[in-house]
Formats: structure tokens, sequence, C-alpha cells
């Protein structure tokens, strides 16, 4: 399945395979043996998978700011990046309800700019 966003979706799903792995490591090693499959299964929903081992486990490592305030992020990445977009932050936020990061990663790729 070739399209235009090939590299950019490879780039997403390593991310996140990167950070589950990570959890994986830390918190259960014996999973990461099933890690391959896991990739495999959940295939375009892996940032799910890592809120739910955010939500077994807690926070990823480095990763403290908890409930993150997506609003006050998103205004902030807007405001540097693609200030026209700032009237949609609420829109963008409730199209992406519970899958925040995957729409910051893909603003990212989008963008070419990532801000902490």
């Amino acid at each position: 399945s070739s399209c235009s966003n090939s590299i950019q979706y490879e780039d997403l799903r390593n991310h996140f395979a990167a950070r589950i792995k990570r959890m994986y490591q830390i918190h259960n090693p014996d999973k990461l043996r099933d890690l391959p499959s896991i990739i495999s299964q959940f295939e375009g929903y892996l940032d799910q998978v890592l809120r739910t081992l955010v939500e077994k486990y807690g926070p990823e490592p480095g990763h403290t700011r908890t409930p993150i305030d997506y609003v006050e992020r998103l205004k902030h990445y807007l405001t540097e990046v693609a200030p026209p977009l700032l009237p949609k932050v609420d829109q963008m936020l409730k199209t992406h309800e519970g899958r925040e990061e995957y729409m910051f990663l893909q603003l990212y790729a989008t963008t070419g700019v990532i801000l902490p």
C-alpha cells in the first residue's frame, strides 16, 4: 500500500513502537517477545495501546506531566507554528479526543516543526 504519507506513517509507527517497547522493558519484560505481533495487531492504533499501558503501569519514563493540558499545549504550538489554526483549537481537540498525541505527531510531520 504505497501512499504519499508512507514515510510519515512509518515514522509514527516506529515512534509509538519504541515507546511501547520501553514501557514493556521497564514494567513487563516478558511481553517483549509479543511486541512484533502487538505492533502488527494494533497497526494504526498504537497510540491507544500506549495510552492503555500508561493507565496500567503509570506515566512513561521521563513523562511526569500528567494530566497534560492539551488545550494549552496546542495553543502554544499553533501560536508558534500555525497561527491561522488557533480558532480551531477546540474543534481539533474534540476531533482527536483520546488520540491527542497522535494529533501532535501528525502536526509535527505536516509542519516539520517539533516543540517541547
